[in-house]
């Protein structure tokens, strides 16, 4: 698994940087540069997804990049954090038993334990670990479950907070994930410790699969949106 993760990883980084423009050459840059996909990447890329006033994109832009990354036919997520203003596509690089790492071309990666959160890495504050639901316990949608999150504090100390959890069906919701509409059963996860509250989100296409969520991580990073753009 690690090594088609790598070659996943590798093919998603060089569409990255084929539609970014990459390249050293200033020619190729400046003609790339007028590529509708790249339009779309970069528009992604510096977090005008999430912005308060997001500059207009291209749908026909975005529906480019989509299906380029159909046609490689790999899973591909799309990560973002609007409380830095991020945004970014991710690949699978990784596995470590029921764990997938997803890694983007920026060198962010995150951990995901049957589509829950369990760690990130290069988002500055970062979640070094967590004990987390099954996805079977969230699909559910009612009982309790103990989370525990591990960080590192402002002096680098490891530190341990845990919540008590509750969770209760949302109702349907239709939602747009890069693109393309989805029709979703909606499952809310409302989480109390000694230091907050705060609320997850799952969303589920009809055969049960996990098609975006809205996950806490640490405080700096607080929630992290993840979407499946590709199975």
């Amino acid at each position: 698994m690690e090594m088609r993760g790598k070659k996943t990883a590798a093919f998603v980084f060089a569409l990255f940087w084929l539609l970014a423009g990459c390249g050293t050459d200033p020619v190729a840059q400046e003609s790339r540069s007028n590529l509708p996909e790249r339009q779309a990447v970069a528009a992604m890329v510096s977090g005008l997804f999430v912005k308060p006033k997001p500059t207009p994109i291209d749908p026909a832009a975005v529906a480019a990049v989509r299906l380029a990354l159909e046609q490689a036919g790999q899973p591909v997520l799309l990560v973002r954090v609007p409380s830095i203003g991020y945004a970014n596509l991710f690949a699978p690089y990784g596995q470590n038993g029921a764990v997938t790492t997803w890694a983007s071309a920026s060198h962010q990666s995150i951990a995901l334990q049957g589509g829950l959160l369990v760690a990130t890495r290069g988002f500055g504050p970062d979640l070094m670990s967590a004990n987390v639901p099954t996805l079977a316990q969230v699909l559910r949608g009612a009982g309790t479950f103990r989370r525990d999150y591990f960080d590192l504090d402002g002096a680098d100390q490891n530190r341990h907070l845990r919540y008590s959890c509750t969770f209760s069906h949302a109702g349907f919701e239709r939602i747009d994930i890069f693109g393309a509409h989805y029709p979703t059963r909606k499952v809310a996860e409302f989480c109390r410790g000694p230091d907050l509250s705060f609320e997850n989100a799952y969303w589920f296409d009809a055969d049960g699969s996990l098609r975006q969520s809205a996950q806490r991580a640490v405080p700096g990073l607080p929630l992290v949106q993840i979407g499946r753009v590709v199975n």
